[in-house]
């Protein structure tokens, strides 16, 4: 099987990147970091539960980051980290102003809570089987009740990647407690070239020089070393960063790549996408190799196209827009269209 995916003809998105770089250069230059050690940034430990009824003995990890200016109402991105990845994907210590949401967002005037998802980072890391999606939108619940009760702020957004994009559609379709879902790096539709690609680069985590010692079960997964190039990054992706990433990875769990691959192919009619019932924005890259490309259903070179296919797994959202990123691959915030994404995303919030 080969490992090299073809590559999308390159398609530069200068203006939109560099309206919104002359943008920031007008704000206040306002750096957070995951570690906590910017002082408008804190660490945050929370005493979660995997289900309903069950005590609250997993520990979520988190950086909460307020702004020095708020745009107004008492607001927070809640982030969710894709698979094999944690909380500092928001906020990524390589060029940190270029590829952090989490900076980015406090110039926006809006507080972000990225956390560790559980068997991730520095949270809890239970039995592998436990970590299901079920369980992961629960934890997320517990999450926004937390910046609801506890934080008092007045609106919440669930922002997600890959698999914690899928997370947050499960969490906002099953709890409705948000006022709006953001999901990067999500489609309904697996390129199954991809996939078997994909399964290839992953293998048990205890096997890989980076975890042993970690006493982790079987069921915890990592990539393949010197393959995450193959489906996480398009073509423009810096190699430094893509090294700095393959020496940072992180987990995932065999039983939340089940759920997710079934999420993924429910039909509209039976997805818990059908029941959210707030205003809903997809992103994906172009040269998304987990979604598009030769073999994809969905054409990844027309945002109508991309539209037309998710709108009817969100009929009772009030509305769905969804929106293709140029010359970039499946990780949005790490390659360097990443503040026309963040644009993107912003306006998105402000105007819902």
């Amino acid at each position: 099987m080969t490992k090299h995916i073809t590559a999308l003809k390159q398609i530069r998105s200068v203006v939109s990147v560099g309206l919104f770089s002359a943008a920031l250069l007008c704000a206040p230059v306002v750096s957070a970091h995951a570690d906590g050690s910017n002082p408008l940034c804190k660490s945050v430990q929370l005493p979660v539960a995997l289900a309903a009824g069950q005590p609250a003995n997993q520990v979520v990890s988190g950086t909460l980051c307020k702004p020095l200016i708020w745009s107004g109402a008492h607001e927070v991105d809640i982030l969710a980290h894709g698979g094999t990845y944690n909380r500092t994907y928001w906020d990524y210590p390589y060029h940190n102003l270029l590829y952090s949401y989490v900076h980015d967002t406090l110039v926006a005037g809006r507080a972000t809570f990225a956390y560790d998802a559980i068997g991730d980072g520095t949270s809890s890391h239970p039995v592998s089987t436990v970590i299901t999606g079920d369980a992961s939108a629960y934890v997320l619940h517990q999450v926004v009740q937390w910046a609801r009760q506890q934080q008092h702020f007045h609106k919440v957004i669930t922002v997600g990647h890959s698999f914690g994009g899928f997370t947050t559609v499960a969490e906002a379709g099953t709890y409705h407690d948000v006022d709006g879902v953001v999901a990067t790096g999500v489609a309904h539709s697996l390129n199954p070239n991809t996939l078997q690609l994909a399964i290839a680069d992953s293998y048990p985590a205890n096997l890989d020089p980076l975890f042993q010692g970690k006493n982790l079960d079987s069921g915890y997964l990592t990539t393949v070393p010197n393959t995450r190039a193959d489906v996480y990054f398009g073509t423009t992706a810096e190699p430094g960063l893509i090294a700095y990433d393959e020496a940072h990875k992180d987990l995932l769990s065999l039983s939340m790549l089940i759920d997710v691959l079934s999420l993924i192919q429910n039909p509209p009619a039976q997805n818990i996408s059908t029941h959210i019932t707030v205003p809903v924005l997809e992103i994906i890259g172009q040269q998304d190799a987990f979604f598009c490309g030769a073999g994809a259903a969905i054409d990844c070179n027309s945002t109508a196209a991309y539209q037309t296919f998710e709108a009817p797994y969100y009929p009772s959202a009030p509305s769905f827009t969804a929106k293709i990123v140029p010359n970039t691959g499946h990780d949005l915030t790490l390659h360097p269209s990443a503040l026309a994404s963040f644009y993107t995303i912003n306006q998105w919030i402000q105007s819902h």
